[in-house]
């Protein structure tokens, strides 16, 4: 399966795309607890006479509201949905990268470099080596040398 130009261009703006919408996430958060606090604020006013304009202003702060909690919520779905670059290449390359022959030796190898390395690392500790198999080895005297 190829990948193409297209796709690959998208996989490198999803960064783009999560950011815009953590920040458009924030704005909101931030303008939606401004606008909830003037409702309270115009709610508890101890002038009960409302003229048109003040009830105009109600109404058109409660649509704001709407507005931005629709758009905090969006958002904020996407901020979750949305996978960064990283996470798209992941998604994309590790399925195919551990179906590969190359892969499926790579644990034995690995192990053994590493079992190697080890009982390099533990001789010149003077520590005791264990084999493979599960024998352990006589160890050496220590070193009277810091």
């Amino acid at each position: 399966m190829q990948i193409s130009s297209w796709v690959l261009y998208l996989m490198t703006r999803l960064d783009a795309i999560c950011g815009a919408s953590e920040a458009i996430v924030i704005l909101s958060a931030i303008a939606g607890v401004s606008a909830v606090f003037t409702l309270l604020v115009n709610a508890y006013n101890d002038n009960n006479s409302y003229n048109d304009k003040e009830e105009h202003g109600m109404v058109l702060l409660k649509r704001t509201c709407k507005i931005l909690i629709t758009s905090f919520v969006v958002s904020l779905i996407l901020t979750i949905i949305v996978p960064t670059t990283k996470e798209m290449a992941f998604i994309y390359i590790a399925p195919k990268a551990l179906k590969s022959a190359e892969v499926q030796k790579l644990p034995n190898n690995v192990l053994r470099v590493l079992n190697v390395q080890m009982e390099s690392y533990l001789k010149s500790l003077n520590a005791p080596v264990y084999e493979y198999g599960g024998s352990q080895s006589e160890p050496s005297e220590p070193s009277t040398t810091p």
